[in-house]
């Protein structure tokens, strides 16, 4: 049907409003991500630079300070996603040995998959960079968080969360010191003994 000419033509629709600033590129997320863990891997702080994580995912230095300001960031991003990731998803009335011993199980899971050496190049940013030590204690301190709540679930009074904490990192600093340094693996039996004495101990608290 012809419009009729006496009708005033109707209002073209509105642009979208277009987004500042160059679009994302998730391929480049995820080339800089890798890259960056593929070199913090390798076992040296010092060797995570932007011009070589740059090189390596294939992008430019700006395409990197546009979404990170400095290494801080960067390795925030890596760490972050990574520490969840080794919590297995553990029923809140679960029963506290076996929350426990099913942590460690995926925290040596963790550490032996590629992810020791990387560990160890941050225990070397933690001495060279305080921003960066900050950084990690507060993503450490929230990654102790599942071992301190069931610990203090059995304890006979509520101590302070440092007496949790001491027992947590004995039974981490064991799993690192096996699997990363030692370069051998831990057996379930052997996490058992470390969850037992954690638990032993924390009844007393």
């Amino acid at each position: 049907m012809n419009q009729n000419l006496h009708e005033e033509p109707a209002d073209p629709a509105p642009a979208a409003p277009r987004a500042r600033g160059r679009p994302r590129s998730l391929e480049a997320d995820e080339a800089i991500l890798r890259a960056a863990w593929e070199l913090l891997s390798e076992g040296r702080y010092d060797r995570l630079t932007f011009e070589a994580v740059a090189d390596r995912a294939g992008c430019s230095r700006p395409t990197l300070y546009r979404r990170f300001r400095n290494k801080v960031e960067l390795v925030r991003r890596l760490v972050e996603p990574l520490t969840v990731a080794a919590e297995p998803s553990v029923r809140a009335d679960a029963d506290p040995r076996a929350a426990l011993i099913a942590y460690l199980e995926e925290f040596a899971t963790y550490v032996t998959d590629g992810f020791g050496n990387a560990i160890m190049a941050l225990w070397q940013a933690r001495r060279e960079d305080p921003e960066m030590s900050a950084m990690l204690d507060d993503i450490y301190a929230e990654g102790r968080q599942p071992y301190v709540r069931v610990l203090a679930q059995i304890s006979s009074r509520r101590a302070p969360d440092d007496a949790y904490v001491v027992l947590v990192d004995a039974m981490l600093g064991a799993v690192m010191f096996r699997c990363v340094h030692c370069l051998k693996p831990i057996f379930r039996h052997e996490l058992e003994l470390l969850v037992d004495q954690a638990m032993h101990a924390a009844i007393d608290l």
